[in-house]
């Protein structure tokens, strides 16, 4: 039998432990985009966008209210609200405007709609980006890999504290 779970199953523990991690610490905001983000995975819209919408508002982090805008966007789209998934898409342009991501999420929006001049002047924006990857900075590629974002910051932490102790 492989170690490995389903999806499904995945999500559920995944669910399970955010929605603990808000239980403990209501004002956890990356918590609350994230189990908003794995409730719209798991079809439940409404919930999603509510928990994005919230964890939006608290985040002090850009990255984190980026991808809450970009996470309310898609439960917003998938639910059926258009006009508010493109205003959490235009959010999420806001705080990193040389990002791709949402100029990709506002064309596909406007596709949806069978807008083709919205989807067109999205890809133009999008064209109009610069090129190197290292001036587009786009939280989205890093999605994976964020809950590691902070690891130098606390390891730097963590040992200054640990060769505190061992002076003492």
């Amino acid at each position: 039998k492989s170690s490995v779970g389903s999806q499904r199953e995945s999500f559920e523990k995944a669910e399970e432990a955010f929605a603990e991690a808000v239980r403990l610490s209501p004002p956890f905001a990356e918590a609350r985009v994230r189990l908003g983000r794995i409730m719209s995975l798991r079809g439940r819209h409404r919930e999603a966008a509510e928990f994005a919408r919230q964890g939006g508002t608290m985040a002090t982090d850009p990255v984190v209210k980026y991808f809450a805008a970009m996470f309310l966007g898609d439960a917003e789209q998938a639910a059926g609200n258009d006009d508010t998934a493109a205003e959490a898409y235009k959010t999420a342009t806001d705080l990193f405007p040389r990002a791709q991501s949402p100029h990709l999420a506002l064309s596909a929006l406007a596709i949806e709609r069978a807008d083709r001049k919205g989807a067109a002047q999205a890809l133009q924006q999008l064209l109009e980006l610069p090129r190197g990857e290292q001036q587009r900075e786009d939280p989205w590629w890093r999605y994976r890999y964020c809950s590691g974002r902070l690891a130098k910051d606390l390891l730097s932490a963590l040992w200054s504290t640990a060769r505190q102790e061992s002076s003492r």
